[in-house]
């Protein structure tokens, strides 16, 4: 596991919504990056158990739910299909670092893609630096391993 630090372009420009629809080159399904509601989180729960195979759904549930409590300043960015199917999960929450000043931190990253490795997790850091901008944060911290894999 590697903890990596972007630092945000003095170019950014204006905000960007966070739901972006991008074209999956292999199917004629889209996927779209969206926040994780609280009436998702069940069934973002497979995904999670992929990942951390001894967490329980009642503690994911308190995970889950203590991220989505204060929507402004952090939560749990999904990747989805139009069936609203979970490919990927991201938690974030806006810090303040002393030599930066706001940033977005993100340590717990899952991304499945078994058809094209890294096009999921890309979509995700993509939604990631979105919220970083929406947020108001000089610089997007993640910690994740190789795309393409599961945590």
């Amino acid at each position: 596991m590697q903890s990596l630090n972007f630092a945000r372009p003095e170019s950014a420009g204006g905000l960007k919504p966070l739901g972006q629809f991008m074209p999956d080159r292999f199917t004629t399904e889209k996927l779209v990056t969206a926040p994780l509601t609280r009436r998702h989180i069940d069934q973002a729960y497979p995904l999670v158990q992929l990942a951390f195979p001894s967490t329980d759904l009642r503690r994911w549930r308190i995970y889950a739910r203590w991220h989505l409590s204060r929507p402004a300043e952090q939560g749990i960015m999904a990747v989805w299909d139009n069936r609203e199917h979970i490919f990927a999960l991201a938690n974030f929450r806006r810090q303040i670092a002393l030599e930066h000043g706001p940033i977005l931190v993100s340590d717990q990253m899952i991304s499945v893609d078994m058809v094209n490795p890294g096009c999921v997790s890309d979509l995700l850091y993509s939604a990631l630096t979105r919220v970083a901008d929406t947020l108001g944060c000089h610089q997007l911290k993640c910690t994740m391993d190789r795309p393409g894999f599961v945590r």
